[in-house]
């Protein structure tokens, strides 16, 4: 049953608008939490000494869960009678979820790891609040 419809076009680019809000956003919150020296260089991924957490891995944490949350998102609103409503929840739930994921990090300090955190809820906050102003029929 199709709830309403989404325009593709415009709907695309809100997807492409909010993983640029998300991107700058976070890369924001890196530079300044970098800057006050809460995130450290000497924290890697995968316990990897060339992996360091830098801009490379935000920006495309920003990205990724953008675009899979938009292509989830459309087809929730499609073929789901209260799509919005199951949308917000299961992003909240892996949003939630994903806070595990910097404690993780081999030898990460607490305040970078809350740090990281806040960047998880910069892009479930601008899926949440974008995806459901995008243009419909």
């Amino acid at each position: 049953m199709i709830y309403k419809t989404l325009l593709p076009q415009k709907f695309s680019l809100v997807v492409l608008k909010t993983a640029l809000y998300s991107i700058l956003m976070n890369v924001l919150l890196y530079v300044l939490f970098e800057r006050l020296g809460v995130i450290h260089k000497t924290v890697f991924i995968n316990d990897d000494p060339n992996m360091p957490i830098t801009l490379g891995p935000v920006i495309i944490s920003s990205i990724v869960p953008t675009l899979l949350g938009g292509l989830v998102f459309w087809l929730m609103v499609r073929y789901l009678k209260k799509g919005v409503t199951v949308f917000g929840i299961t992003a909240v739930t892996l949003g939630l979820l994903s806070f595990a994921m910097p404690f993780s990090l081999p030898e990460v300090p607490l305040g970078m790891a809350m740090a990281l955190n806040l960047m998880h809820v910069v892009v479930i906050y601008n899926m949440l609040h974008y995806f459901r102003k995008s243009p419909h029929q």
